[in-house]
């Protein structure tokens, strides 16, 4: 198919059709950029070009369809999203306008989901500065009659930049032999088995083989997925203080550390299974694996077994649950915890060092030369492979045909939807009594965040007195760490970030920091451009204290609300409403700071 990349601009950069003001289709086969100013003329020009590819934003599609949802859940159309709102493809279907079914076909593919990051920061990769946006779309003042030369360009400038990221996209994708997909991750995932996994599949056996799975459509693999599902947990984000420290704060970074976990951890291979009546040396004896059963957690100002409970959090007291084996035996050792029940042990007999060679490569081509592009591709790569072991099923799904064929009838139930695409088909799995896909490995998945935790833990051993910030892969300290530590590119060592006068830091993901007049680090999660709603002068108050309330302009779907309506999304920010850790609130955090320290929770 032919492939083309689509940018609209309108006023009020609002999602409804009425405030179009400028369509540009930049047609990568003829090389030529079409600009269209009328609405329905763009919409038209769309719907009649055969056999294309469109690569756009889900903004455009909402301008383009209105209620798109509705449009491509109708006739022969389809749309593969996520809860309605997280738009991955749509495929826009002519067979009832044509005697060739197979070729009117076009689609029209999230750029986001594909290449995750805006395409301001695209054209810094490749060196092609982004225009700015007319302050007449910014404002809602656009006129339909006052569209120039420069807001033309402006557009233009947009379709070429994505174009010639998407060219590298695929460029990258042909010399590792994998199809363009639909999704970075996808793309991750392929280049592994590819390269360093070669997955065969036997059909008469239904059976996978690689180098980290003898996987078989069957009950128990189904079981170990969804046990192991249950001990996936995500990277450390805590606040140990919170409100204004005014010493000095020093951030740093670990260089990859999901891949570094990968590289240098064994991980299981072949097939698990489940001791039911184990003991205390049955830990001892298994290094990989899960643990399923009743601990006991002391209380440490930093706490280090994770638990799900509504929230993400490390508490202490008698727990219940799953955990991978490698991070109760760290703790066990440390004299952090014990063991009061043993349900379940599921282990492997076996481990690899699986991801040794690929991480070797994508991380030696990441930090080879000077090209933006293969250092920002190679990381999302090494980043974006073990979350997809991890990967249910959703009722409706498309999957690649050969998947589709080698799905084991007794474990699905399959209904074939639609077929409108040579690679991928739509089918319905309601009812599965397997949710995983043929490639979900979760132990892979869990014990790559696992190790990854016990490199924070090893960190927090030797500097907790001095750390006040976590999240994820990144440390603030009150200290400077020792150079041994630090290296810019090294994989695993902690690269330093910069130096700060002050800061205030009120919850995971909401922080400010400044290196004198300004503050030059905002973060608040959820919040795009923060830097525009906090001011220096009164921080607290701009950061969304208690009742305050925020207006954020929500482009997405929501229940009972048609997609093309604009509307204010109301997110409340409390700094007051952290629940991972106890502090004292009767504080003035603009003026200073508490210590905090972790929840109790019993059974």
């Amino acid at each position: 198919m032919r492939i083309a990349v689509i940018d609209i601009e309108t006023n009020g950069l609002s999602n409804e059709p009425d405030n179009f003001r400028i369509g540009v289709i930049n047609d990568l086969r003829n090389k030529k950029i079409n600009t269209y100013l009328n609405h329905s003329e763009f919409v038209k020009k769309i719907k009649n070009m055969r056999d294309y590819i469109f690569y756009c934003h889900t903004f455009d599609i909402s301008v383009i369809f209105g209620d798109y949802i509705k449009f491509f859940n109708t006739g022969h159309n389809y749309l593969f999203s996520e809860d309605g709102t997280k738009f991955y493809f749509g495929i826009y279907d002519k067979r009832d306008k044509t005697d060739n079914p197979n070729g009117r076909n076009i689609k029209f593919v999230n750029i986001f989901n594909l290449m995750p990051t805006t395409v301001d920061d695209m054209g810094k990769i490749l060196h092609l500065p982004k225009g700015i946006t007319p302050q007449k779309a910014i404002d809602g003042t656009w006129d339909k009659n006052d569209i120039t030369k420069e807001d033309i360009e402006y557009c233009h400038r947009d379709t070429e930049i994505v174009k010639e990221f998407l060219i590298r996209l695929i460029e990258v994708c042909k010399k590792y032999g994998v199809r363009l997909k639909y999704t970075l991750p996808s793309i991750a995932l392929k280049i592994f088995d590819k390269i360093h996994n070669k997955m065969v599949y036997n059909k008469y056996t239904k059976t996978w083989s690689g180098i980290y799975y003898d996987y078989t459509e069957d009950n128990d693999s189904y079981y170990f997925n969804r046990e192991f599902k249950e001990s996936y947990f995500g990277g450390i984000s805590q606040n140990y203080i919170r409100g204004r420290y005014t010493g000095e704060i020093f951030k740093y970074d670990i260089n990859s550390l999901y891949p570094y976990a990968m590289r240098t951890n064994k991980y299981g291979v072949g097939k698990p299974y489940s001791i039911k009546k184990p003991t205390i040396k049955h830990i001892d004896t298994y290094d990989y694996g899960l643990f399923k059963g009743k601990i006991e957690v002391y209380e440490n100002d930093i706490n280090y077994i994770p638990y799900r409970l509504d929230k993400f959090l490390f508490p202490y007291g008698t727990l219940k649950g799953s955990w991978n084996l490698n991070e109760i035996k760290y703790n066990l050792k440390k004299g952090r915890i014990k063991i009061l029940e043993i349900d379940e042990l599921i282990v492997f007999d076996k481990t690899e060092y699986i991801f040794k060679e690929f991480i070797d490569d994508m991380y030696g081509q990441r930090i080879s030369g000077t090209d933006d592009f293969n250092t920002w591709f190679f990381k999302k790569i090494m980043n974006l492979t073990y979350g997809k072991y991890a990967t249910q099923i959703s009722e409706k799904e498309i999957m690649d045909i050969d998947e589709i064929k080698n799905l084991d009838s007794d474990l699905y139930d399959i209904e074939i939807l639609d077929n409108n695409d040579s690679d991928y088909i739509r089918v319905s799995l309601k009812g599965a009594k397997n949710s995983f896909v043929l490639h979900a490995v979760t132990h892979l998945s869990s014990n790559i965040t696992s190790e990854s935790r016990i490199i924070m833990y090893e960190l927090f051993d030797k500097y907790k007195d001095i750390i006040i910030y976590t999240d994820t892969d990144s440390l603030f300290t009150t200290e400077p760490l020792p150079g041994f530590e630090i290296h810019k590119t090294e994989l695993g060592k902690l690269k330093f970030e910069g130096s700060f006068k002050y800061g205030y830091i009120f919850n995971p993901k909401h922080y400010y920091l400044s290196k004198g007049d300004k503050l030059d680090v905002i973060k608040i999660k959820g919040v795009r451009n923060a830097k525009d709603i906090v001011d220096i002068k009164d921080p607290l108050n701009m950061s969304f204290p208690q009742e305050r309330h925020i207006s954020l302009l929500q482009s997405y779907r929501m229940k009972g609300v048609k997609w093309y309506e604009k509307q204010d999304y109301i997110k409340e920010y409390n700094i007051y409403s952290d629940s991972k850790r106890i502090f004292n609130n009767s504080i003035p955090f603009d003026k200073q700071y508490s210590r905090s320290k972790p929840i109790f929770i019993q059974n």
